[in-house]
């Protein structure tokens, strides 16, 4: 028997001997100086020092208690909304000042609302709703996979144990010489090794299955809020997190891969842990197991305060890599612009500086992470050996008197040593769950910010459509807020900064003030109004007005005030200058956003609107055919072909109302003429931005914007070649004195967005001709000038050739597979319509 006397003897023996070898002394001396050395010259070193990172006890902290780099907070709400402002909305200053106000409210409200509900929220409770929303329930498929691992790792745990007791018989059998005996115990251990094996691979599999189970519930989460309603629009305005795409592709990913390895990473080493911890207590008592522990615990305490903050590391990596990729994407995406402006070098010096960052964090990772891996290394593989043996040694001072025989001796050491190993692997793994849940933490951050911003936009547009929809109608003076001070100045109040959406057969602004999300304000009060036959035509100087109209027509922006009325959504169509290409075959190329399982009609009456467009011919280009899959977004149709396959999908689509943004820019005469010519033939009116001259002709009236804040409506009047735009009769405007005046706008470069800088003078404003009549004109508030004016249009189209009451209603492909015939009563319409426009003239 060994006792504890000659055991100490026998290791300050071996300890002496080996200090006296010199190879032994000089190969651990040398390596020692190398590791300096390598430690104070490397490059990440430097890194280190000039960018430390945050202290991983912070990180704790704030993953338990929550963000600490939140803003200061209000805590009334109410307080954010001033009381009173005396501001003179008559000079553009002023107006830029109210519009500011009026945005600032809600904007600030909401961002208070947000900030009270998630001051308190941590990336803890953050990493619970995402697993909330990963696990929605407890008997899904994804509970189903948590149950089977549960179950196949005590499983595992119990088959291991096994496994310990047939190598001891292996070690004895061996030892005693029974050739029979050893091998009978050798096929036992070989067939035992088969089950386990088998649930080795099955708990990788279902680990795996979890995973995938995790990220098609996130993905599915994150991209039915991103993608709903108008909260996309709002989160490319608010510019709060950067690099999205990744965040719900790469992020995405990555968290569900280690948030799905927390369910077998914690409870498999744990489980083994215990086990083993009670079969080494009965082979070496309760001090073993005690020493063991209290090794690998004292490990943990000191990675909470010396071990690198991986959790901002991961972060870094991540948002730098993103940096890289996105600046790729650009240049891909604007090789033709680069190549013709020979911007290689710029470019190539800007992506040489992302990648340098890339590389400098993975430098400085690897250094940080050296440095911990060292003492890592040598407490867990080394120190772990050493600790092996001194538990085998106490297992033999614990069995006393049991061990007589040499083949007794060597079946304990066996299954003690084999126990020891799987119990110190079983406790380093549930240590190492440490740097895993600092690495989810990383992730999990990444995808709170998400979380925050689909919040706060999603608020945003909560309170947008709530207010707009039951926030009172109020009449307002042209030009001018609704509520005044004492002294005449303006007052802002916190019910005036919602206006109010109808729904209506036409198209009509009643005092909406122009006002950018930024807070700008653009044109503090507007009204203007289009009907079936009413082509409207837009001008003005670039930042004018000209496409914030249509955003709030298309409620993409908040309505600050007045009223809006507009018919259904599938009553409206944008066609934008560079419109988008679907990645989809050539037939729903033309049906967009409509499905092939959608279509009502067939291949003819879709070549027919390819004929409208002047598009037939693309079935002429190689391989080119209805069910032709291509790149669109490349060069397979010019742009020009672009824009006449996105009036095709107008043609197709027939609204009542389409709205085009410089649509025909790049389309021959021809073909513009051809394509206003159908559009009057399908009964669609047309409300177009467009600077060439070519498209003025095909308009009827027209808004007009002085590019200071004033605007004009009017019947329009205007011949091809002419030097100036008749505006025959003022209908709405910001200077009332102009109403029912005829204004001549002269045709000069001020049209084209040239820069009135460059000319050395302003341009007078445009005059009206009749000057008699401005003494006539009532001075009546802009909207009962609007609603005179509409109540008199009205009556004229009443008493023409058409009647809007008896219009048929038309609704969309959706609801009904043959409205394109139902065009009839839009011509009529735009007969009288042109009637009462000549009138007017």
């Amino acid at each position: 028997m060994l006792s504890s006397e000659g055991l100490g003897e026998y290791v300050r023996e071996y300890m002496a001997s080996r200090l006296r070898d010199p190879v032994m002394a000089s190969w651990v001396g040398g390596s020692l100086a190398f590791l300096v050395t390598m430690y104070t010259t490397s490059s990440g070193r430097q890194l280190a020092k000039e960018m430390p990172p945050p202290r991983l006890r912070g990180i704790q902290g704030s993953i338990v208690r929550g963000n600490t780099t939140s803003n200061a907070q209000n805590g009334n709400g109410s307080a954010l909304v001033p009381q009173s402002s005396p501001l003179s909305p008559s000079s553009p200053v002023s107006r830029t000042t109210v519009s500011s106000v009026f945005t600032s409210v809600s904007m600030a409200t909401a961002e208070a609302y947000s900030n009270v509900a998630n001051q308190d929220v941590s990336v803890l409770n953050r990493f619970l709703q995402l697993l909330r929303v990963a696990i929605p329930n407890y008997y899904g498929r994804e509970a189903r996979s948590i149950y089977i691992l549960l179950v196949l790792m005590a499983v595992r745990a119990c088959v291991s144990v096994r496994l310990v007791k047939i190598s001891g018989l292996v070690s004895r059998t061996a030892i005693e010489g029974n050739i029979r005996h050893t091998i009978r115990a050798i096929a036992l251990f070989a067939i035992s090794c088969v089950p386990a094996t088998l649930l080795n691979v099955t708990l990788d599999y279902y680990s795996e299955l979890l995973g995938l189970h995790f990220r098609d519930n996130i993905t599915s989460y994150f991209s039915g809020r991103y993608l709903k309603r108008r909260v996309f629009f709002q989160m490319a305005g608010l510019h709060e997190v950067n690099h999205v795409d990744q965040r719900i592709t790469e992020d995405v990913c990555n968290w569900a891969r280690v948030s799905s390895s927390l369910f077998t990473s914690i409870p498999r080493p744990l489980i083994e842990a215990i086990t083993f911890s009670v079969s080494l207590t009965r082979q070496a008592g309760w001090k073993g197991t005690l020493l063991t522990w209290s090794y690998y615990l004292s490990y943990a305490v000191w990675i909470g305060f010396c071990a690198p903050n991986l959790d901002w590391m991961v972060q870094q990596r991540v948002e730098k890599e993103g940096a890289l990729l996105e600046a790729h994407q650009g240049l891909l995406a604007h090789v033709e612009e680069i190549a013709l402006t020979k911007g290689f070098q710029v470019h190539e010096k800007m992506l040489q500086r992302l990648f340098k960052a890339v590389t400098d964090q993975s430098r400085y990772a690897a250094y940080v992470r050296s440095r911990f891996d060292f003492t890592e290394t040598l407490h867990n593989k080394y120190g772990s050996v050493l600790l092996g043996y001194v538990v085998c040694a106490m297992a033999t001072v614990h069995q006393g008197g049991k061990v007589m025989k040499a083949e007794r001796a060597t079946e304990m050491l066996s299954c003690a040593s084999y126990t020891f190993k799987t119990l110190a692997i079983a406790i380093g793994k549930t240590l190492w769950n440490i740097k895993l849940v600092l690495v989810v933490g990383g992730h999990t951050r990444r995808l709170a910010q998400l979380l925050s911003a689909l919040d706060r936009a999603d608020m945003l547009v909560e309170m947008q459509t709530r207010s707009t929809a039951h926030s009172p109608i109020r009449r307002r003076s042209s030009g001018a807020f609704a509520v005044r001070g004492s002294d005449g100045r303006a007052m802002i109040n916190y019910e005036d900064s919602f206006g109010h959406i109808v729904r209506s057969d036409h198209i009509e602004f009643v005092d909406v003030p122009l006002v950018l999300p930024t807070g700008e304000c653009i044109c503090s009060s507007m009204s203007f109004y289009v009907k079936p036959g009413m082509n409207l035509l837009i001008l003005g100087r670039n930042g004018c007005g000209k496409s914030s109209t249509f955003r709030l027509l298309g409620e993409l922006w908040p309505l600050r005030g007045g009223r809006i009325m507009k018919p259904e959504a599938e009553q409206l169509y944008y066609v934008p200058q560079r419109p988008y290409m679907y990645d989809g075959t050539l037939l729903e190329q033309v049906i967009y956003p409509l499905k092939k399982k959608d279509l009502t009609v067939g291949e003819a009456e879709l070549y027919g609107y390819l004929q409208m467009a002047g598009l037939e011919y693309v079935f002429t280009k190689l391989n080119m055919s209805w069910g032709t899959r291509l790149q669109w977004s490349d060069d397979t149709l010019s742009l020009g072909e672009q824009q006449r396959l996105a009036m095709a999908r107008l043609f197709f689509h027939r609204p009542r109302f389409a709205i085009l943004d410089e649509c025909s820019s790049l389309v021959d005469l021809d073909v513009e003429r051809q394509m206003y010519e159908r559009c009057v033939e399908l009964g669609i009116t047309v409300i177009t931005i467009a600077h060439r001259r070519s498209v003025w002709q095909y308009h009827n009236w027209i808004l007009y914007f002085d590019g200071s804040g004033g605007y004009m409506f009017s019947p329009l009047q205007y011949e091809t070649g002419a030097a100036a735009l008749v505006l025959t009769s003022v209908r709405s405007a910001s200077d009332p004195s102009v109403i029912g005046t005829e204004v001549r706008i002269p045709i000069t470069d001020r049209l084209y967005n040239e820069d009135e800088a460059a000319t050395g003078k302003r341009e007078q404003p445009a005059r009206p001709r009749q000057a008699a009549q401005m003494e006539e004109v009532p001075t009546s508030t802009m909207g009962d000038a609007v609603t005179e004016t509409v109540e008199e249009e009205e009556e004229a189209v009443a008493n023409g050739k058409g009647n809007l009451a008896h219009e048929p209603h038309r609704q969309s492909r959706h609801r009904r597979s043959r409205k394109h015939r139902a065009s009839d009563a839009n011509r009529a319409v735009n007969l009288a319509t042109s009637a009462e426009t000549s009138g007017g003239k």
